[in-house]
């Protein structure tokens, strides 16, 4: 098993270790009163390096958690279950990209919308948004800002939507990494149909557009749903957005 099929507490360990054994060294760092947030805001700074949340704040006014319950594994335990895979591959995407590229991690800037639990178990929708807190001697990322924001005021068919900046980024190939898992999970005739779906075109005319008939478009239709285990369009649109597939 490689280190992105691991779960993100041993992800986490092996990041550690590996800045560990690389010989890039801890460095003390102050907290700023510029972390400052509002009430319906909470932060928090991970050290890559110890593989600890070493600071955080506005947990019990967001979410109702008592800040001594906060750890890394306390906050990722708390993320929707239908949200949890891609959260989890757009991060270890994230640090795996910032390792690979010292002296340019200082200005990346990933931001994510996701559902998180609160301590009466209802959900809320929340704008993470992480950045390098600092950076050691050799340019790496040593620690990082995460700053949860709560959106639940937009109201929309909810799924993680992501933008991660950073220099010389392969956009492409950042955004195959994290949906790789469904990169082959339709057809390429699946994926056609499923496009003019999207473009509200009938089965008529999908039939017209793609030279087949009605018939052939029908069944790829009922078997598309099928394979996805959904009921419906609007449910099958929302599942491939959710899974890269669109």
């Amino acid at each position: 098993m490689n280190i992105e099929e691991k779960n993100m507490s041993e992800f986490f360990t092996l990041v550690s270790a590996s800045l560990s054994k690389n010989g890039f060294k801890p460095k003390e760092i102050k907290i700023s009163e510029k972390d400052l947030i509002n009430s319906k805001e909470c932060f928090y700074i991970f050290d890559l390096n110890k593989n600890k949340v070493i600071y955080h704040n506005g947990f019990h006014n967001l979410l109702g958690f008592q800040e001594e319950n906060i750890t890394l594994e306390f906050i990722l335990d708390k993320y929707h279950p239908e949200d949890i895979e891609t959260i989890n591959r757009i991060t270890k995407a994230t640090i795996l990209h910032c390792l690979s590229t010292p002296y340019q991690c200082s200005d990346v800037n990933l931001q994510m919308t996701y559902r998180i639990r609160k301590d009466d178990d209802s959900f809320i929708n929340i704008l993470s948004q992480s950045t390098a807190y600092h950076t050691n001697d050799e340019g790496m990322m040593t620690h990082i800002l995460v700053k949860l924001t709560d959106i639940s005021f937009l109201e929309s068919p909810f799924c993680v939507n992501w933008f991660f900046h950073a220099k010389n980024l392969d956009v492409k190939a950042f955004r195959n990494q994290i949906y790789k898992a469904y990169n082959d999970f339709f057809t390429e005739r699946e994926k056609e149909i499923i496009i003019e779906i999207k473009n509200e075109q009938t089965t008529n005319q999908i039939a017209e557009k793609l030279n087949i008939s009605d018939h052939t478009v029908a069944t790829h239709r009922k078997h598309i749903l099928k394979k996805a285990n959904l009921h419906n369009t609007k449910d099958l649109l929302l599942f491939c957005k959710r899974k890269g597939v669109l």
